[in-house]
């Protein structure tokens, strides 16, 4: 209540949707930014204890991809975290960070079913054919399902009443 006025302001409303979103991913982007670390931790401490450069030889572009997924992860983690507290700057990243999910998650998709076409001339017996098919039937309804629910959480961080109370 503002005592001048004597009039009643109200904050707006925190939604249930965006505080589970915010802690679902502040558990999830927490356990990757750790792994990621010890990764990257443990795929340096290799090159090193091989004479290699940080970053240098053979592991150039394992390295790039794991220290990609550790900056990814904190970003998520720390995107997270401001939704919770529903900072300005976090909705618009958290959304370009789910829009940077599908895009991964479509690519790999389509990476692996690249990869396993390659494999299509090789002789192989019948239960691993069919093994090789559940498994890219199985990618295809897990990619579908995420990228529908990342597409739903977006639709809902941009709907106005949950767009207020980022202020």
């Amino acid at each position: 209540m503002d005592a001048r006025a004597g009039l009643t302001t109200s904050a707006p409303q925190r939604s249930t949707f965006v505080t589970v979103v915010a802690w679902i991913f502040i558990v999830f982007s927490g356990m990757a930014t750790l792994i990621s670390a010890l990764q990257n931790l443990l795929l340096q401490g290799g090159a090193l204890a091989r004479g290699d450069g940080p970053g240098f030889g053979p592991d150039a572009s394992v390295t790039l991809i794991f220290a990609a997924f550790f900056v990814g992860s904190a970003v998520t983690l720390a995107a997270s975290i401001g939704l919770l507290r529903r900072r300005a700057w976090a909705r618009p990243l958290f959304i370009a960070m789910l829009v940077l999910f599908i895009v991964a998650q479509l690519g790999g998709l389509a990476l692996q079913y690249a990869t396993l076409a390659a494999f299509e001339d090789v002789a192989a017996p019948d239960d691993f054919t069919r093994m090789v098919a559940m498994i890219q039937v199985f990618s295809l309804i897990f990619a579908v399902a995420l990228c529908g629910g990342f597409v739903w959480i977006i639709r809902r961080l941009l709907d106005p009443e949950v767009r207020a109370e980022f202020g």
